[in-house]
């Protein structure tokens, strides 16, 4: 019978990741299917440039890329537009040279490369979300967002402002955020333009997560000066996100108070006891904060993928103990049954794998009674959006 349970779940999942995947297949990059040479010719014959995506079979952003972003209509909108799109496998006969003469050593790395010269006009590396990606593009069509063009100034010494915000943005873009912080400072001491500055506005709220940057300082330091500004809902979830990963309690008790604040100190009292070890506290705090979690639902759900580790790769032959195998369960099960988003395929994913390793290690009777439904949070495993009612039985 609790086999039975297991399989029905199992299958459940394994619905539920597939219709999560099939939603998500919308007309995006139209991929060039021939050779270089004939990528070359046809961005000749077009007058465009040439954009690659160097990828490897091992590389997990590689892979991301191209199931969530390269499928987004308005990715493919504009990248068809103004591009003849190539995939090049870094690693093949074929390939390896290619990227060899563009010196590509990261994975995935976008190259935009001009068809007459061959030469490297733009490239950057790293996953990237669809604005950043669109971001991307767009600097590769303009000469003084190139990073042909930005390398050089900065070799120069340049001290042209727009020169400085443009390689902050680039690096940042990138994920080279000790670059990125370098000139963004440099620009702001330059300029003496502060958060009012829209520039320097989207530049904070598209890139900067630690609350010790530059901007985030000041930004911290004059909160009445924005709230008027921006709005005071738009500052207290920055003041929220800029928080969301301390680890130290010291640090939120010190802080002034904002929305998300409670939250906050119930997930990193939880985060701790389970480091400590100190698993009867975590039970404790896991059932305050599964009880209230302060209005921040989706939060938790999205934060529960930080909080677990489930034994896997190089931690194959990790055992759980029972008492952490119980969080754990509780976690991911609330993640999947409680998280608004039903298509967000993580959740699923962990709440699989966390069962999937509870049929291999640990077919006992204690496991199984975790299979009772939840007394807090939503009751039943569905795909159902929230306030979806189910439909009747008809009797």
């Amino acid at each position: 019978m609790h086999t039975n349970m297991f399989n029905r779940i199992i299958i459940s999942l394994l619905f539920i990741l597939f219709i999560s995947e099939a939603t998500a297949q919308e007309k995006g990059i139209s991929f060039f299917h021939g050779t270089w040479e004939e990528a070359i010719d046809k961005a000749k014959s077009e007058k465009k440039l040439v954009f690659i995506d160097f990828y490897t079979k091992w590389c997990g952003p590689c892979k991301s890329m191209s199931d969530e972003i390269f499928v987004i209509k308005q990715i493919g909108d504009f990248y068809n537009q103004n591009f003849i799109s190539i995939k090049i496998d870094a690693e093949t006969a074929t390939g390896a040279p290619i990227a060899k003469n563009y010196n590509v050593a990261v994975f995935p790395t976008y190259a935009f490369v001009d068809p007459q010269s061959l030469e490297l006009v733009h490239y950057s590396t790293g996953r990237q979300e669809e604005e950043i990606f669109l971001l991307t593009g767009e600097s590769a069509l303009k000469n003084e967002r190139r990073s042909s063009y930005l390398e050089k100034l900065a070799k120069e010494g340049s001290k042209d402002l727009s020169f400085m915000f443009e390689f902050a943005v680039y690096n940042a873009s990138k994920w080279n955020r000790e670059l990125a912080d370098k000139y963004i400072t440099m620009y702001i001491r330059e300029s003496g333009y502060n958060l009012l500055n829209p520039g320097l506005w989207w530049y904070f709220n598209t890139f900067v997560k630690d609350k010790r940057n530059i901007l985030a300082v000041e930004f911290l330091n004059n909160r009445d000066k924005y709230s008027t500004a921006y709005g005071v809902k738009k500052t207290d979830e920055i003041f929220f996100s800029l928080f969301r990963s301390v680890n130290e309690a010291v640090e939120l008790e010190t802080a002034p108070e904002f929305p998300g604040k409670e939250y906050l100190k119930k997930k990193l009292s939880l985060n701790q006891a389970i480091r400590n070890k100190d698993y009867a506290l975590a039970k404790e705090k896991l059932d305050d904060i599964i009880g209230n979690p302060e209005g921040r639902t989706a939060d938790f759900c999205r934060d529960i993928n930080f909080m677990i580790r489930i034994p896997g790769g190089k931690y194959e032959d990790e055992v759980l103990a029972p008492e952490l195998l119980e969080i754990y369960f509780i976690l991911t099960r609330y993640a999947a049954y409680n998280n608004p988003d039903r298509n967000e395929g993580s959740v699923h994913y962990n709440y699989a794998l966390l069962l999937e390793y509870m049929i291999k290690k640990s077919r006992t009777e204690e496991a199984f009674k975790l299979l009772n439904s939840p007394d807090k949070g939503v009751g039943e495993y569905s795909m159902r959006p929230p306030g979806l009612e189910k439909k009747p039985v008809k009797r």
